[in-house]
């Protein structure tokens, strides 16, 4: 009761103006209708990858401001249910740059207020508010946007680990049990839905360009983003650097393919954390993985590669994988990226100088001689 009396947008029927003009059953008909149009609409495009989530669920909450004159605002918010802090992430309608600006910090009070108990799973339940509240962020609304009435819904996306809140505001006391709570809590589970076809979408193109093994961009994705590094450096040195680990044919067949993935999983990681930040490291295929380095001349190209080299020669746990202290090297061949040269010429003339460095007694790399 004490909480009651000090969170008056607390009480489901605080007294509050009236809109002019409201229709309940047409306001219903309209959502209804035009709402669950756009957003069936929006449900389609997820199926065909277009766009980010965000990007879907702006959409989705414009359409929804933009249905109906009395909806003052809607606004999204996606985070941990542990959340110090809730901040929109995603707002529309005409109280946009106000819920820009808002912040909801976890304490004694806004516990008990809609946001955190939507978030905690309590059952939804429509408010309002008035301008006389003693909560600073519902009297701004209410003075400033004529905000009358609250509703916060939870979004819960099967196939996404975050979870966030729908928050909707209308200038209408009384106006989502007018209107019937139970739409807008559709509206939500569809927008749960959206959240979570954009999210398998995520999943399937990111499976589509990663390597399941070591988790490193695959030779799909790489060959697409050396296409695209050639157009955006065409005017600067890129360096090419194509590894392959020695004697790993024997390492599958003399200790099993258990150890011979953990030594890829190891290496893979070894030449991660030695690239500098500004390097790309993707697996080529088997034993082989490819380096990129933008703006890079040969000189620097070949340190990069003997880097790598000494690297791997000196993991720690490489005895543990390889029983009898067995070392793993690799042979690299580097080549610079001419610009007017074809990607599998330079590929080529990489892989000619990683076999080189195999002839020349493994453990080394090759500079490509240019053709």
């Amino acid at each position: 009761m004490i909480l009651q009396s000090l969170m008056p947008w607390a009480r489901p029927h605080a007294p509050a103006l009236t809109a002019q003009g409201f229709d309940a059953r047409r306001e219903q008909s309209r959502l209804s209708t035009e709402v669950l149009r756009r957003a069936a609409h929006l449900l389609a495009m997820t199926a065909g990858d277009r766009g980010s989530a965000e990007q879907q669920v702006q959409q989705f909450c414009e359409t929804l401001a933009q249905a109906s004159p009395h909806l003052s605002l809607c606004w999204v918010w996606f985070g941990d249910a542990d959340a110090p802090v809730i901040k929109p992430h995603i707002v529309a309608g005409p109280a946009s740059n106000w819920a820009a600006e808002l912040h909801i910090p976890r304490n004694l009070l806004t516990e008990h207020g809609p946001a955190y108990k939507a978030l905690a799973g309590c059952a939804p339940e429509p408010f309002n508010v008035n301008a006389w509240s003693l909560y600073p962020p519902w009297r701004e609304a209410a003075r400033r946007h004529e905000v009358r009435s609250v509703l916060a819904l939870p979004l819960i996306p099967p196939m996404d680990p975050r979870r966030g809140l729908l928050v909707l505001y209308a200038d209408t006391p009384d106006y989502f049990t007018a209107v019937g709570q139970p739409l807008f809590e559709a509206l939500a589970e569809l927008m749960s839905t959206v959240l979570s076809n954009v999210a398998r979408n995520q999943q399937l193109a990111l499976a589509a360009r990663t390597d399941v093994l070591t988790g490193l961009p695959n030779r799909a994705h790489a060959q697409a983003e050396l296409l695209r590094l050639a157009q955006a450096e065409h005017h600067h040195p890129v360096s090419l650097l194509l590894i392959d680990l020695d004697h790993f044919k024997s390492i599958n067949d003399g200790h099993g393919h258990a150890v011979g993935d953990a030594v890829l999983v190891s290496c893979a990681a070894t030449l991660r954390e030695t690239l500098r930040r500004s390097d790309e490291l993707a697996r080529w295929g088997g034993e082989e993985f490819v380096v990129w380095l933008p703006r890079t001349g040969l000189d620097d190209a070949m340190c990069v590669a003997d880097k790598l080299r000494r690297a791997i020669s000196a993991r720690p746990h490489a005895g543990e994988l390889l029983p009898g202290g067995r070392r793993v090297t690799m042979s690299v061949g580097v080549a610079q990226w001419r610009a007017d040269e074809l990607l599998r010429d330079v590929l080529l003339r990489a892989d000619r100088a990683m076999y080189a460095a195999k002839n020349a007694g493994r453990d080394c790399a090759v500079l490509a001689p240019e053709l």
